[in-house]
């Protein structure tokens, strides 16, 4: 016994179908994705102002000047001419070693 339906009302049956198992299946996501995720927690950090601070102290022309110098002994301290030295007066040269043929290269 064959039965036949008209096309408007296999199209509306299949629309329909395809709408509730659409959210089944993002209920059914969403349940799994909370069951996963444990529960998040938010901290609030409280702030302070130390009046002692030895920046707030600082002009900003002294903070200028702390910076600067702060730049130049940085470049003094990685001038190569300044580098530490071996007990016969050569600049000391890091050496790879190579870990498979061992040898050594400057």
């Amino acid at each position: 016994m064959s039965t036949s339906y008209p096309l408007e009302e296999l199209y509306g049956t299949l629309m329909t179908y395809e709408l509730t198992n659409a959210e089944i299946k993002e209920k059914t996501r969403r349940s799994k994705e909370e069951m996963k995720e444990p529960p998040k927690r938010q901290i609030a950090l409280k702030s302070t102002n130390d009046e002692g601070s030895s920046n707030t102290n600082m002009s900003d022309e002294e903070l200028d000047d702390l910076v600067l110098l702060i730049k130049k002994w940085r470049r003094f301290r990685n001038n190569r001419r300044f580098q530490k030295k071996d007990d016969k007066g050569e600049e000391k040269i890091k050496k790879i070693i190579c870990y498979d043929c061992e040898q050594t290269r400057s």
